[in-house]
């Protein structure tokens, strides 16, 4: 539960004779957290689920004090510089407090002893324990309007994360066997773990330009190239002693956007790119063993036509090269695993009324 009192108060006026517009305020989140999660009893017969061991309840609060403040001037007609600050709370999904564990089992055996289903490993997709995204936030933007429909713009930002959730190993030897005896045997069990400190920082450039000054239907055509750098740092090493960055974020990332619209059709083709991100850390409770993904390339489409003011048909592609997600650890010549998704192609058609 969220009770979330807040004030803003707008401001606007003229420094010297170039006009600004800003606002300050404060947003004040209480919450209250309870975590109901069902623990796992007495195991079943090998392949039935296994006893329902009750539930255990975790009860957290806080609250979270969050200023803003945004200040934008018009240095000319066409020009605009942006200010902006913040401090942000972002809860997480409730499956990443109260998701349950796994277990997988082994068979072993010992001699002179039946053969036993002994825990080998598990998964666990939540931990009620884990403080939601916290950070401070700084940017600054500086915008030029080249016409009504193109602009471009170089932003520079630094976001400090206080606190992140990232995918982790722990040990943990109290966990029982299949017939429900715990024999002290550790291992590693994979679940969401809190990460504190550092920061992500960079830049953006953003280029959209129509070409409404080409002959003919090539005035219907424009484009949109957008490029992100975006370093960060974890506050971790890796075992080849480089520094981890913040899962799922690459340090470059961009996209380039071909389209064309006229009354009635339109259409867009977009190449998009992002460099490597880490993926989970310390794999097998190995401490600096980092799983990363590998750069990724991709190819989108879409055409659409519209038969009238109710009524339109469309057709979108997704992944159109066929893209593997390629996974390794630590070193690109190691790897971990792939996922491949397929081309995937959609038509159909949209209305209203």
């Amino acid at each position: 539960k969220e009770s979330s009192p807040y004030f803003q108060l707008d401001l606007d006026g003229h420094i010297g004779s170039l006009p600004y517009a800003a606002n300050v305020g404060m947003r004040v989140i209480n919450t209250n957290l309870d975590i109901t999660q069902h623990l796992t009893g007495a195991p079943a017969p090998y392949g039935l689920e296994p006893a329902d061991g009750g539930t255990e309840v975790t009860r957290r609060s806080y609250r979270d004090y969050l200023p803003a403040a945004n200040f934008a001037i018009n240095l000319t007609d066409d020009l605009k510089l942006r200010l902006a600050y913040s401090k942000n709370m972002m809860p997480l999904d409730l499956s990443t407090w109260g998701g349950g564990l796994s277990l997988n089992y082994s068979l072993t055996e010992v001699p002179g002893q039946p053969a036993l289903f002994r825990v080998a490993g598990g998964n666990s997709d939540g931990n009620p324990n884990l403080d939601p995204w916290r950070s401070k936030n700084y940017g600054a933007s500086l915008e030029y309007y080249i016409n009504p429909s193109s602009m471009v713009s170089l932003a520079f930002f630094r976001i400090n994360v206080q606190s992140f959730i990232q995918s982790g190993s722990v040990i943990n030897c109290d966990l029982p066997d299949e017939d429900g005896v715990v024999r002290d045997r550790c291992v590693v069990i994979t679940e969401p773990v809190q990460g504190t400190g550092n920061s992500i920082h960079g830049a953006e450039f953003d280029y959209r330009q129509a070409f409404t000054f080409l002959p003919g239907f090539l005035r219907n055509t424009g484009m949109e190239f957008n490029v992100t750098y975006a370093p960060s740092d974890s506050g971790g090493t890796d075992l080849a002693g480089n520094k981890i960055p913040f899962q799922d974020n690459s340090k470059k990332s961009g996209n380039l956007i071909l389209w064309y619209q006229d009354s009635r059709f339109q259409a867009r083709v977009a190449y998009n790119y992002r460099s490597r991100r880490a993926v989970s850390a310390d794999v097998g409770a190995i401490a600096g063993l980092e799983q990363y993904e590998a750069p990724q390339k991709y190819i989108d489409a879409s055409v659409s036509y519209k038969i009238n003011k109710y009524a339109e048909v469309f057709l979108q592609g997704t992944n159109l090269r066929n893209e593997y997600q390629r996974f390794y650890l630590v070193w690109p010549d190691q790897p971990a695993h792939s996922n491949f998704s397929e081309r995937t192609v959609m038509a159909g058609i949209r209305g209203q009324w």
